[in-house]
């Protein structure tokens, strides 16, 4: 399931519920109803005669799918689900819909572009081997058009007037690709054709050789490969859903192992042949989807005293205990009071999770005239979620073994058939809790700046409304439309007299205009980040990967290690992990071969952490530096580009070889896809949020050292 991109200065953190056994029982069987219910949607929404609408428009109507979701939670599987379960549905079904028409749409105008640019391409070819011009000739003009563009680009949308008609504003092109393909199409003259296919071929710059006629068909080829891939994926199918019983399994199964018709006048040996070929059954996300609460006050929270921590045990046992504090939170959900579930999470988690419980106790215990509204709450909406729990399912079979072990009598009446251990779902899955605040309420200061600005659109919201009402006294709100006038004028006297309790102090992150960071990504140089001066219009330092890791008074020590033997390990990460990945590439598969492999994930967890910690590092250079933005480069489509560029690469290598083609590019993918770029843009950006620093995206071009590269994700970015 995918959400709506948060803003910046939102972030969202989890933690572990701790309930008895019946509550968690309760909320998995509810789950898998609700997740029943949540499938029915998502197959009787495309029936709607609104579908092909929301396609071309990539958006989802709320309100269709609350009249198809009316005769489902009639049903009796349905009837007794709450009425969050079905809110949540609702917005379920909206969430996976939105994402996947918004991926069919950038995808149908990813195809459209690709195919104006091949065929530009391709007729560019035949005019090359029939054509005379010179190439300095066609540079030349390319050069013109390049300065041309970036002036129309910059420049507002001018204004046309015609004799009868009112004057009509030009759109602007969003980008530099559109210009020159949408100037192709309306020019005629030879020599612009060709220059702007120079273009086209260079990535948007003047080329200093001249292509050959093999260099542009493996450029062709590449982009039809291209083309035929995002085709493939364009008839992609409608969303499936999840299977938390194992029901369409099953189904899959029986259809695949079922034998074909073998009676003589239906024999056919291609049917037979194709039965015998084995076959990969796809398997369907089988945990259920996750309760969404979309506001503060659908949780209600407990501060308790924890009196578990007894003085029991060793000295040293109980000095360590009177450090962990004496209190325990509780959650407990609207319309859910009996269940409840206790907290359990990192400490440094726990601050914010006890900032949510005491928002909502501070305000339960003020008089109705003095409570402060719920938009200056920390939490903003929460999300219930269950996950395997390896060590759970571990625990589980102990037990059982355990429990043979002494019994015999248990034992033979599991050997003889007539007994059958379960691990039910509840027991081998814990639940979670992913809570969504936003940053700026944790502070005294803003919370000031967010108080103002929800006052300021309350104000203008009334105003609006009285000034259409004085201006034509005949319009009457709906039921709907007068309690929301209510809540509004509500909200503004709360905001204007109630405030919520004191909160620390934290300086505003104040940035300089004029400094940007840059970063490029590559998989020779995994980072690459320049400091940018927008005034002096030059890139005053270069970081490369192992000099952020050189960079001092970022982290603390830990177990009495000095800073400078910390900093030593950590810049020595890079090379580990490097050998890691050497030892997977090359050592793994003869292991592999011998049966003496056993699976360890040291690499993706050594990854991992340094993925973090050069986002920490990055962030820290931009806050040393005030930078008002930190540019990282677009990855949306960077996979299907390298993909088509290996396949490409591969059949120019061994033509007419498919198995070749085949070992080749696997073994050129294998190395590519080590680092995982976009885990190490989240964490970048996640760490940013924090310090409410600017993440935008640019474009990183192919061409050019990292350094460039970089500077060019600045460029595109900002302009």
């Amino acid at each position: 399931m995918s959400q709506p991109n948060l803003p910046a200065y939102m972030k969202t953190i989890m933690c572990c519920l701790c309930a008895s056994p019946e509550t968690r029982r309760y909320f998995w069987e509810t789950m898998v109803s609700y997740t029943l219910l949540v499938n029915e949607l998502l197959e009787a929404v495309p029936n709607r005669p609104e579908f092909p609408q929301w396609q071309r428009r990539g958006t989802i109507d709320r309100e269709a799918v609350r009249i198809v979701l009316k005769p489902l939670k009639a049903k009796p599987n349905y009837a007794q689900l709450p009425k969050r379960f079905l809110t949540s549905a609702e917005l379920i079904v909206c969430y996976v819909y939105k994402s996947w028409l918004a991926l069919q749409k950038r995808r149908q105008w990813q195809l459209e572009g690709k195919r104006r640019w091949l065929a530009a391409i391709e007729a560019d070819l035949k005019s090359i081997l029939s054509s005379d011009l010179s190439f300095e000739t066609v540079q030349a003009k390319a050069r013109k058009i390049l300065e041309q563009a970036e002036q129309d680009l910059e420049s507002p949308p001018s204004e046309v007037t015609k004799k009868g008609k009112k004057s009509k504003r030009h759109k602007k092109p969003k980008s530099l690709l559109k210009y020159l393909l949408d100037r192709y199409d309306e020019t005629t003259q030879e020599l612009e054709h060709r220059a702007i296919c120079h273009l086209l071929r260079h990535d948007m710059k003047v080329g200093e050789e001249e292509d050959t006629p093999d260099t542009i068909q493996h450029v062709i080829d590449r982009k039809r490969i291209e083309i035929a891939r995002l085709t493939e994926q364009l008839q992609s199918r409608l969303p499936k859903g999840r299977d938390p019983n194992h029901e369409r399994f099953v189904e899959k199964l029986e259809i695949a192992v079922a034998l074909p018709d073998c009676s003589p006048e239906h024999w056919d040996p291609e049917e037979f042949d194709e039965w015998r070929i084995q076959k990969q059954i796809s398997e369907l996300n089988t945990l259920p989807y996750p309760i969404l609460f979309g506001s503060a006050s659908d949780l209600y929270w407990d501060i308790l005293n924890d009196t578990t921590s007894a003085a029991t045990g060793s000295a040293k046992k109980r000095s360590r205990k009177s450090k962990r504090p004496n209190e325990r939170l509780q959650v407990r959900f609207k319309g859910l009071d009996e269940h409840k579930c206790k907290i359990q999470c990192d400490r440094r988690q726990l601050k914010t999770f006890r900032q949510f419980a005491t928002d909502y106790i501070s305000n339960q215990q003020l008089p109705k005239d003095e409570k402060f509204g719920e938009g200056l709450f920390a939490l903003r909406s929460a999300c219930l979620i269950w996950k395997v729990d390896p060590e759970a399912s571990a625990g589980c079979r102990n037990r059982q073994k355990a429990m043979l072990r002494k019994d015999s009598h248990l034992r033979e009446s599991l050997e003889k058939g007539e007994l059958c251990l379960i691990n039910y779902p509840w027991e081998t899955h814990r639940l979670y809790l992913h809570c969504t605040f936003d940053i700026r309420l944790l502070t005294q200061q803003g919370t000031e700046q967010v108080r103002l600005q929800k006052l300021d659109a309350a104000k203008k919201l009334v105003k609006k409304t009285q000034e259409r009402q004085a201006a034509d006294p005949s319009i009457t709100m709906t039921e709907n439309q007068a309690s929301r006038f209510k809540a509004k004028q509500t909200s503004i006297s709360r905001l204007e007299k109630n405030r919520p309790a004191e909160r620390p102090e934290c300086q505003i992150y104040q940035p300089n205009p004029n400094i940007f960071v840059g970063i490029s990504l590559s998989r020779h140089e995994p980072v690459t980040v320049i400091v940018f001066n927008k005034e002096s219009n030059q890139a005053s330092e270069y970081w490369s990967t192992d000099s952020l890791l050189k960079i001092r008074g970022i982290t603390s020590p830990r177990n009495n290690q000095s800073i400078v033997q910390l900093h030593h390990e950590q810049q020595q990460l890079l090379r580990r992990w490097r050998r890691q990945r050497h030892y997977n590439l090359c050592q793994r598969p003869a292991e592999q071969k011998q049966g003496d492999y056993h699976q360890h994930d040291a690499e993706s967890r050594l990854g991992d952490y340094l993925d973090r910690l050069i986002a920490a590092r990055v962030t820290e250079l931009a806050v040393r530096r005030q930078a008002a933005a930190i540019s990282l480069p677009e990855l949306r489509n960077i996979r299907e580009s390298v993909e088509s560029d290996i396949q490409a690469r591969a059949g120019k290598k061994y033509p007419h070889h498919a198995k070749l083609q085949a070992q080749y590019a696997k073994q050129y993918r294998r190395e590519f896809h080590r680092w995982s770029f976009g885990r190490l843009e989240q964490y970048i950006t996640e760490a940013a949020k924090q310090r409410g620093i600017v993440v935008c995206k640019g474009r990183q071009p192919k061409h050019g050292n990292e350094q460039e590269k970089a500077l060019a994700v600045i460029t595109s970015a900002i302009t």
